[in-house]
């Protein structure tokens, strides 16, 4: 039987045993001491409550770091499992569990590992998204020559929300993504990832044509929201944005910076391997959703 059990103060040292070990499990882990040791104790006290052992058959065999459960969905930070759970552990084991904590749906990222695919796999967790993960060495910058009508514009805050939203709107239109409204932007100026001088505007013939920007996450550079307006696709514009990217990155003292793409998209690997980017791992987005097992189970 698995159960999960909260992390007591005089068992913080087996969790950070459990917790060096994550990075070698599920390398998309994130790392809950990295937060954790920066806190005073009530914080500490208070940071732990997302934290559970596992245990099988009383055995502890893991443990657990979930963002929260809302309306029966567990978003799951990071987690490890050792290799006794993963073989032994059935799929039996995995329904009762989600009964017994009324758990709809579970969603978390892994990276390529085989074994952990597979395992995921065994559950019935069906992958819903899938991206390839690159990284440039920033040492290896130099400046590139572009159309001398081309020029970038730093974002200003309170002054070009609008002139965003409505870039990304149109890059990356879908009829199954949510658009970027304006409060969004404001909400994101306020996290900690948010670097204020870290977005860029293309410009052609002083026309707003394209956008992207640069983020932090435990310390790494992060260039999101890369696009460049259909209707000026296919001039190497998005070079452009990406070499004045690098130039920022280099500027803000990161050592390497990284980008994100989907799999699937060769123009964009192809686009950034050009400029020197490297892949660096597979990412997948996961959810197990019970309604949608048993819809399939009873097909």
């Amino acid at each position: 039987m698995i159960k999960l059990k909260k992390v007591k103060r005089n068992q913080i040292s087996i969790l950070r045993e459990l917790s060096s070990k994550s990075n070698s499990f599920n390398i998309l882990n994130q790392d809950f001491f990295y937060i954790y040791d920066s806190l005073n104790f009530i914080e500490k006290f208070v940071f732990k409550r997302d934290v559970r052992f596992i245990f099988k058959d009383d055995i502890l065999s893991g443990y657990i770091w979930y963002d929260s459960i809302e309306n029966g969905t567990f978003y799951i930070k990071s987690f490890y499992l050792n290799d006794d759970f993963i073989n032994s552990f059935k799929k039996t084991d995995f329904d009762l569990f989600l009964l017994k904590n009324e758990i709809d749906t579970i969603v978390c990222s892994s990276d390529g590992k085989n074994i952990l695919k597979e395992f995921l796999n065994s559950l019935d967790f069906k992958p819903y998204d899938e991206s390839i993960e690159l990284i440039y060495d920033l040492d290896k910058y130099s400046s590139m020559n572009y159309d001398s009508t081309l020029k970038t514009e730093s974002f200003k805050e309170n002054t070009h929300e609008e002139i965003r939203c409505n870039i990304q709107n149109s890059v990356f239109h879908n009829e199954n993504r949510t658009p970027l409204t304006l409060k969004d932007i404001y909400m994101e100026e306020e996290q900690d990832y948010y670097i204020p001088e870290a977005s860029i505007f293309v410009k052609k013939d002083e026309k707003y044509i394209g956008y992207g920007q640069i983020i932090e996450d435990n310390e790494s550079g992060i260039i999101v929201n890369v696009g460049i307006l259909e209707e000026y696709r296919g001039n190497g514009y998005s070079k452009f944005l990406i070499d004045n990217l690098l130039l920022k990155s280099k500027e803000l003292g990161f050592e390497s910076i990284k980008i994100k793409t989907h799999k699937d998209n060769t123009v964009a690997l192809n686009l950034y391997k050009s400029m020197g980017f490297i892949e660096e791992r597979e990412v997948i987005l996961w959810r197990y959703n019970k309604r949608e097992h048993y819809k399939i189970a009873n097909l």
